[in-house]
């Protein structure tokens, strides 16, 4: 697999992202319905904080404020304060910044730099490279986000997502 592949698959869970978030209104984005914690507001900055993280870890610079980690990176409890949060565009733009200068950075990652170890830190040691590092944030961690989207979707009672695929 190649990584215009990838990217591919990438893509179009950004086209999914805006599907679940497009139709909640900002006064909605902190509800948390049912005990669900993580709002919308938190998986969008998360999103941003992660993707952020990949772009460092490519070579590039930090582009959000240095409190984002604190307030939306692992074990961070989300606020269900609305004026705590950035509006769900200023999310948006913040993330689709990130993503085009992380895919700008990975078109030109070579096979020899995906077969490297991960660099220390808070990354497990299950994972054995770079690349599968790199696929596992990019596929399965935003996945697992894009599901809990799903999941406050249902249960504040928004339609599916994915019924307005077309």
């Amino acid at each position: 697999m190649n990584n215009s592949v990838i990217l591919s698959a990438y893509a179009f869970q950004r086209h999914y992202l805006k599907l679940l978030v497009e139709d909640i209104a900002e006064e909605r984005m902190t509800a948390q319905p049912g005990g669900i914690v993580n709002h919308p507001a938190w998986q969008l900055g998360h999103l941003v904080v992660v993707q952020d993280r990949l772009v460092r870890m490519l070579g590039g610079n930090s582009k959000i404020e240095a409190d984002w980690e604190t307030r939306y990176g692992r074990g961070s409890v989300p606020s269900p304060d609305r004026s705590a949060h950035p509006s769900k565009a200023d999310f948006l733009r913040t993330l689709d910044e990130r993503r085009g200068e992380y895919v700008r950075l990975f078109g030109s990652v070579s096979s020899d730099d995906l077969a490297k170890p991960p660099p220390g830190g808070k990354i497990p040691q299950a994972f054995t490279s770079m690349g599968m590092f790199l696929l596992f944030i990019m596929t399965t961690h935003e996945g697992t986000h894009l599901g809990q989207l799903a999941a406050w979707r249902k249960a504040i009672g928004l339609p599916q997502a994915l019924s307005k695929l077309e």
